[in-house]
């Protein structure tokens, strides 16, 4: 591995990792397209007026 001086170890960053936060990704990916998909469906008119003639 090498010589290390004993003041070595605290330069060392380790390894490179990404500390994700799960939680949060999960409430913006799933937890808020479907209220607002909801929310959107409900004032969403489900039948079409039919159109006059003007004949």
């Amino acid at each position: 591995m090498g010589d290390r001086t004993p003041g070595a170890a605290f330069f060392d960053p380790g390894p490179a990792t990404i500390d994700a936060p799960w939680s949060f990704l999960a409430v913006m990916v799933i937890g808020l397209p479907l209220p607002a998909a909801l929310v959107a469906g409900a004032f969403t008119p489900t039948r079409l007026v039919p159109a006059r003639r003007a004949a």
